[in-house]
């Protein structure tokens, strides 16, 4: 798994992600009902300079979980999502350790995570890693403070983020490698077929 920063340009890929979730993935990850349109109005209202979005890839850089940290003034609000095929893999507890780094580099003193009552993974996710819950109405807040950065912090995070876009990269690289070789391939498999066609039954 490839865990790295997306930017601005690449909010097709944010879009994209978004749209393929369910109706019932939707509604628990914005805690409301959620058409394309909406998510078309939400995706073009980021403010990708208050907005940290956290991507999680897989071997072929396809994105398979992403999270949200926005500013909130000292503190960030985190929002995650994870692809149904995607899930049980620990995808979105590494979305949100590197999510609780980055807010402490940026100087957040804590982070915040509201959630449906019934979306019990999420529940148990932000248990995981240290939020504590109360619970408001049909939905729970929840809620860590964070220490200062110290300089390991710093380092570290700049150290993840490296890793991240150069492993990114490399599977990028070798998806389109792979789709080339594909491209070449198919022309030469048609005429195969077409010079050697299967036995007609006797």
């Amino acid at each position: 798994m490839i865990i790295r920063e997306l930017y601005a340009p690449e909010q097709h890929i944010v879009s994209g992600f978004l749209l393929a979730l369910s109706e019932r993935d939707r509604y628990r990850r914005f805690c409301r009902p959620m058409s394309d349109e909406a998510i078309h109005a939400y995706i073009r209202a980021i403010d990708w300079s208050e907005t940290v979005v956290m991507g999680a890839f897989d071997a072929e850089a396809r994105l398979i979980g992403m999270l949200e940290l926005c500013d909130a003034g000292t503190a960030a609000e985190i929002a995650v999502a994870v692809a149904a095929a995607s899930r049980s893999r620990g995808v979105a507890r590494a979305l949100m350790v590197r999510a609780l780094l980055k807010a402490k580099v940026l100087g957040k003193q804590r982070v915040m995570l509201t959630c449906l009552t019934e979306n019990l993974p999420m529940r148990r996710l932000a248990r995981s890693v240290g939020l504590s819950a109360v619970s408001v109405s049909q939905e729970v807040e929840t809620e860590l403070a964070l220490q200062p950065s110290q300089f390991d912090d710093l380092v570290h995070d700049a150290t993840e983020a490296l890793v991240g876009n150069i492993s990114y990269a490399s599977a990028l690289c070798s998806r389109s490698c792979n789709e080339i070789m594909q491209m070449i391939l198919r022309p030469a498999q048609l005429l195969d077929s077409l010079a050697h066609p299967p036995a007609r039954p006797e």
